[in-house]
């Protein structure tokens, strides 16, 4: 059992997608991924807990953010759900809040190239590249493949 996952897709006020660079141990890989991570347990709003999250990994908060869906991450072995987050107008307001466990790097990256970057392989969290999709498109209007 795991409790909810949520992963937010931030723009910030130059249209730029908010992405995390750290040590992804089970893979050996530096990988370059969207913020977010577990609800804790107090928490039943995936709004309140992206914004956490949000702030504690990359130091901004958004001007607003909307929940785009709950999905699951593994039907065939997980319960929980992770949530898809879409945060605009996402501005710097503080340094990072880690944990004693984390060591990432905020990276701002046009969302064209974000994109791009996610169809080429270099972001190689498959959840990610999804998420990051859906998100573009309702944001964006981006359509992938035909």
């Amino acid at each position: 059992e795991y409790p909810d996952w949520v992963h937010v897709v931030a723009l910030d006020e130059d249209d730029r997608l908010l992405l995390v660079r750290q040590y992804r141990h089970g893979a050996g890989v530096v990988s370059l991924e969207l913020p977010g991570g577990m609800m804790d347990a107090e928490e039943s709003d995936p709004l309140v807990a992206g914004a956490r999250e949000l702030l504690e990994e990359t130091g901004h908060v958004a001007q607003s953010m909307r929940h785009l869906t709950r999905l699951s991450p593994n039907p065939a072995s997980h319960a929980n759900g992770v949530h898809v987050l879409l945060a605009e107008q996402a501005r710097f307001v503080r340094p990072l809040s880690l944990d004693s466990t984390e060591d990432l790097t905020v990276e701002l990256v046009p969302w064209r190239e974000a994109l791009d970057l996610a169809l080429a392989g270099k972001m190689i969290n498959a959840q990610h590249v999804g998420l990051l999709a859906i998100a573009l498109a309702q944001a964006k209007g981006v359509r992938i493949g035909g």
